[in-house]
C-alpha cells in the first residue's frame, strides 16, 4: 500500500471521527457524556492526522516532527476514553478517584512524550510510509492505553450484571460493553511501532467505532443518556397518570399508570380520541374544559374496568414556536388520600361522640350537686315559712328566696337547653340596666359570700332585641364565673353598661375583636381573680373545657353561642393574677325600630276581665296559673288535656275572653286544640305556655293571630305581659 492511500485512510477516520462527535453534540448539547465524547473525539482525530502525516513526510525530520506531535493524543486519549466511558456508564460520582489518577497519569505521558520524544520513538520506513518505532520507553504510553481498554470492558461488564435484562440502563450498557470488546482490537496499531509487519488495521477500527456512535445516537440514543433514557425511564415508573394529546385531542403519548386509572392497555390508548376512552361522564367534563383553563378539577370517576377512582386532572400546553401543538393531562391518583381522610373523620367523629357522652355522664354529675342545691333552698325556705306563719311572722323574705331559687334552676335547665339546640328564643326590645337591676338579687345569692358584686351602669343605655330569659342566664353565668375565678379568697365583681357610638365601635374594641359597624351597647362583667394563661384563654369557650372541678365547662360556651345568635361579639381580656373581664357587644335599637316593633313608652295598668280557659295537664301548674289569672282579674275554667279544652270552648264560644293553653297534652297538643278554637272564634287571645321551648314549636305557634308564647317557670307579671301583647294584637 502506497503511502498516499494510507494517509487517506487514516485521513478518512479522523473525520468519521469528528462528524460522529459532531453529530452527537448536536443531538444533545447539555448532556456531559456528549460534551466529553466531543473532546475524545477532538484528541483521536488529533493522533490519526498526525499519523496520516508521519506516513506521508517526505523526510525522517519531518515524520519524527509529526510523531513528536503525535504523542499528544497517545498521552490523552486513555483518559478521555476512560472518563467518557465512565460518565455514559453514569458512573461518574463512584469513579471520581480513579477519573482524578487517569488525569494525573495522562499529564505525566503527555509531558514525558513531547519533552523527550527520541527517547520513545524513532521513525522507521513500512511499506505504507513512515511510523514511529517505539523504544522500550514506549511501552509505558502503550501499557496506558492497553490498560484502559481492559478497564473499560471490565467496568461495562460489571454494569451489565447491576441491571435488569430489558431495561434502558442493561441496554446501554450492553451496547457500550460489546463495542469495547471491539475497539481494543484498535490496541494492535502499537505492533507495528515495535517491529512487527502487520497493518495498523487500528485505524479503521476507530473509524468503525465513531461511525457506530453516530449511528447509535441517532437511532438508539446511547449518547443522549440524560435526557431521553431518563425520561423513558420515569414515565414507565411514575404513580400519576400522563397523556399526550394532539390538538385534535387523540392521545400519541400514554404511561402505565394513565392506562391502569382509565382502564385500558396502554396500546389501546394511543391514536384514539380522549374523550371516547372514558367510561364515566364526569372525568369526560374533566377533559373537555375550555381553552385557557387553568388549575386541577378533582373528579371522582367509575373506569371502563369498573374500578372507582378520585383523580385529580390538570392539563398544560405544548408550545413550539408560540405555538400549542399538543396538550399534556397529568392524573394524579387521590383515591387512597380520599378513603383515609374519610376513614379517618368517621373516627374522628366516633371518637367526639364517646367523648362527648363521657363528659355529659361527668357534667351530670356537676348538675344534680347544683340541682340539689336549689332544691335544698326551696325546701328549706319553704319549711322556714310555715313555722314562720305558725308563729305569725312575716315569711316574704323567705319567698322571695324560693322565687329567687326557682329562677335559678330555670336558667340551669336553660343552660342544657341551650346546648342541646332545643331552646326557644322569644325576642323582645330589653332595658338591659333594667334587667341587671332586677337581677341583682339572684346574682349575689349565686356567687360566693366573700365575693362583693356592683354595678356599674351608664345611662340612657338604649334597649337591645334579645329573648330576656337568655339575656339572664348570660349575665348570671359569667358573674358566676368570676366568682369561681375567685375561689375561696375576697374579691370583686362588677357589670358594667355602656354605649359606644358607630365612630368608636373598633378603637374601643380594641385587638381582641372587631364588632360589626353601628351603634353598640357594650356589657362588661370583670373579677378580681386568678385570670387565665394565653392557652387557657384561647380555649375559654369551648364545650366541656374547664379550670374547675369535674361537670362544670358549659356556661361560657353557651354565652358565646347566644351572643353568636344576637349578631353580637365577645371577647375576654385576662392576665394571671390580674383578674378577667368579658366584654359583649350586641347590637343596639334605635327609636324608630322600637315603634316598629310596637313597644310601648308607657304602659297603663293592665286588668283582665271575661272567662279564661286554662289547659294543662299538671294539677300543681294548673292551680298556679289560675291564681294568677284570678289576681289579674279573669273568671278560670280549667281543663287537664286538649279535647277537654275544646270541648269547653266549643260550648261557650262566646263566653271565653282568652285561653292559656299548655304546648304538650295528651290527646290533643296545644296547638292542634288552638287550631280548633280558632276555627270557633277568630279574636280570642292564646297564650302558650311550656316547659320545652322548642324553637321549631315556638316559631310554630305563634304564627297564629293574636297568639303569644312564655316559657315556665314564669312569673304573673311575664304571664300579664304577653296576655297584654296578644289582647292587643290585631286581628
Amino acid at each position: 500500500m502506497s503511502p498516499l492511500l494510507h494517509s487517506v485512510i487514516v485521513g478518512c477516520a479522523a473525520a468519521t471521527t469528528l462528524v460522529s462527535a459532531a453529530v452527537c453534540l448536536a443531538r444533545s448539547p447539555g448532556a456531559f457524556s456528549v460534551r466529553l465524547h466531543a473532546v475524545y473525539a477532538a484528541t483521536a482525530s488529533w493522533w490519526l492526522i498526525s499519523m496520516a502525516m508521519v506516513a506521508g513526510a517526505l523526510s525522517v525530520e519531518r515524520a519524527q516532527l509529526w510523531a513528536r506531535l503525535a504523542q499528544v493524543g497517545v498521552g490523552v486519549l486513555p483518559v478521555t476514553v476512560y472518563h467518557v466511558n465512565v460518565a455514559v456508564a453514569g458512573l461518574t460520582e463512584e469513579y471520581r478517584g480513579r477519573i482524578r489518577l487517569h488525569y494525573a497519569l495522562s499529564a505525566v505521558v503527555t509531558i514525558f512524550g513531547l519533552a523527550f520524544p527520541e527517547l520513545l520513538t524513532s521513525p522507521r520506513v513500512y511499506a505504507w510510509g513512515y511510523y514511529p518505532a517505539y523504544t522500550a520507553w514506549g511501552l509505558i504510553p502503550a501499557g496506558v492505553m492497553v490498560f484502559v481498554f481492559g478497564e473499560v470492558v471490565v467496568m461495562y461488564r460489571a454494569a451489565v450484571r447491576r441491571y435488569e435484562p430489558g431495561t434502558p440502563e442493561y441496554i446501554r450498557a450492553r451496547a457500550f460493553h460489546y463495542g469495547n470488546c471491539f475497539a481494543f482490537l484498535a490496541a494492535f496499531d502499537f505492533l507495528p511501532a515495535f517491529g512487527v509487519t502487520v497493518y495498523p488495521f487500528g485505524f479503521a477500527t476507530v473509524g468503525l467505532m465513531s461511525a457506530a456512535t453516530m449511528f447509535g445516537s441517532a437511532r438508539y440514543k446511547l449518547i443522549e443518556v440524560t435526557p431521553q433514557i431518563a425520561a423513558t425511564r420515569i414515565l414507565e415508573t411514575m404513580p400519576d397518570g400522563l397523556l399526550v394529546t394532539d390538538t385534535r385531542g387523540r392521545v400519541q403519548v400514554a404511561n402505565s399508570a394513565a392506562a391502569r386509572l382509565l382502564g385500558h392497555s396502554i396500546d389501546s390508548l394511543r391514536h384514539q380520541p380522549l374523550t371516547s376512552i372514558c367510561a364515566d361522564a364526569r372525568l369526560r367534563d374533566a377533559f373537555t374544559v375550555p381553552e385557557g383553563a387553568v388549575g386541577n378539577r378533582e373528579v371522582p370517576f367509575t373506569a371502563a374496568d369498573s374500578a372507582s377512582y378520585v383523580v385529580s386532572v390538570a392539563r398544560a400546553p405544548v408550545e413550539d414556536a408560540g405555538k400549542v401543538v399538543a396538550h399534556v393531562w397529568l392524573l394524579h391518583d387521590l383515591t387512597g388520600q380520599r378513603r383515609a381522610e374519610a376513614e379517618r373523620a368517621q373516627m374522628e367523629g366516633m371518637i367526639r361522640q364517646t367523648q362527648k357522652m363521657e363528659s355529659l355522664g361527668v357534667m351530670a354529675g356537676g348538675i344534680a350537686h347544683d340541682f340539689n342545691n336549689i332544691l335544698m333552698a326551696i325546701l328549706g325556705s319553704a319549711e322556714v315559712a310555715k313555722m314562720k306563719i305558725d308563729a305569725g311572722e312575716a315569711v316574704g323574705e323567705d319567698l322571695d328566696t324560693i322565687s329567687a331559687s326557682v329562677e335559678q334552676a330555670a336558667a340551669l335547665t336553660n343552660q342544657l337547653l341551650t346546648y342541646a339546640g332545643r331552646e326557644g328564643s322569644i325576642e323582645d326590645a330589653v332595658d338591659l340596666n333594667a334587667l341587671c337591676v332586677d337581677m341583682t338579687e339572684l346574682l349575689r345569692s349565686a356567687i360566693s359570700r366573700k365575693a362583693q358584686l356592683s354595678l356599674d351602669l351608664a345611662k340612657a343605655v338604649p334597649k337591645i332585641r334579645c329573648d330576656s330569659s337568655q339575656m339572664r342566664q348570660v349575665i348570671l353565668n359569667l358573674v358566676k364565673n368570676g366568682s369561681d375565678a375567685l375561689g375561696d379568697r375576697p374579691g370583686a365583681i362588677t357589670v358594667r353598661t355602656a354605649v359606644v357610638e358607630p365612630a368608636d365601635v373598633e378603637a374601643a374594641a380594641g385587638a381582641g375583636t372587631r364588632p360589626t359597624p353601628g351603634r353598640r351597647v357594650l356589657i362588661e362583667v370583670a373579677d378580681t381573680g386568678a385570670g387565665m394563661d394565653e392557652t387557657t384563654r384561647a380555649r375559654v369557650f369551648e364545650p366541656f373545657f374547664t379550670t374547675k372541678f369535674t361537670g362544670r365547662g358549659l356556661g361560657l360556651a353557651i354565652v358565646f353561642r347566644i351572643v353568636q345568635g344576637l349578631a353580637g361579639q365577645i371577647d375576654v381580656a385576662s392576665t394571671p393574677g390580674a383578674g378577667s373581664t368579658f366584654r359583649l357587644w350586641l347590637p343596639a335599637l334605635d327609636d324608630e325600630t322600637l315603634v316598629q316593633a310596637g313597644v310601648p313608652a308607657r304602659q297603663e295598668e293592665f286588668a283582665g276581665h271575661g272567662l279564661a280557659l286554662l289547659a294543662d295537664d299538671e294539677s300543681v301548674v294548673r292551680r298556679a296559673v289560675r291564681e294568677m289569672l284570678l289576681a289579674l282579674g279573669y273568671q278560670v275554667v280549667e281543663a287537664g288535656d286538649g279535647v277537654a279544652a275544646v270541648e269547653l270552648f266549643r260550648a261557650r264560644p262566646d263566653d271565653f275572653t282568652l285561653a292559656v293553653l299548655d304546648v304538650t297534652m295528651p290527646g290533643l297538643n296545644g296547638r292542634e286544640a288552638a287550631v280548633e278554637i280558632r276555627r270557633l272564634s277568630h279574636a280570642v287571645p292564646v297564650v302558650f305556655i311550656s316547659g320545652n321551648a322548642d324553637a321549631a314549636e315556638a316559631g310554630t305557634v305563634q304564627r297564629l293571630c293574636r297568639t303569644v308564647f312564655v316559657r315556665k317557670p314564669f312569673k304573673r307579671a311575664a304571664l300579664e305581659s304577653k296576655i297584654r301583647e296578644a289582647a292587643t294584637a290585631a286581628v
